[in-house]
């Protein structure tokens, strides 16, 4: 949940708080649920990351046994945040200026282009006569 808290879009992309919070808390909610689904399939999913030790590192091996409670982390983030985002952008962000957005304003630099790295410089032949 602290990650999905810590790539929550943060008040200067536009969402307001009560939007941010509805997220929060259907994160914080599908987490509770998962957690319990992830108990329960304790006895399933330890021997499975136990057969399948060398494979996987060690954060694999963390989301193989707690799949349940991040994933319903995330469904419950979406489930929440997502009605209360469309609510505030169809009565909010889409009449809000231009000027003012935080993603299009005036301020906003667009990203570089992609570049490729260059060959080094070859190194100049000096050829003395002599």
């Amino acid at each position: 949940m602290e990650q999905l808290e810590a790539h929550n879009p943060s008040p200067d992309y536009g969402r307001p708080a009560w939007v941010r919070t509805f997220a929060w808390s259907g994160a914080w909610l599908g987490g509770a649920i998962g957690s319990a689904g992830s108990v329960a399939l304790l006895p399933l999913t330890y021997p499975l990351t136990q057969l399948c030790d060398a494979a996987l590192g060690e954060s694999s091996e963390r989301e193989l046994l707690w799949f349940p409670a991040t994933g319903l982390a995330s469904v419950g983030h979406a489930a929440f945040g997502a009605p209360a985002d469309a609510f505030d952008y169809v009565f909010r962000r889409a009449w809000v200026d231009d000027e003012q957005d935080p993603l299009t304003g005036p301020g906003t630099e667009p990203l570089l282009s992609p570049q490729m790295p260059a060959a080094p410089a070859a190194p100049q032949r000096v050829e003395l006569d002599g």
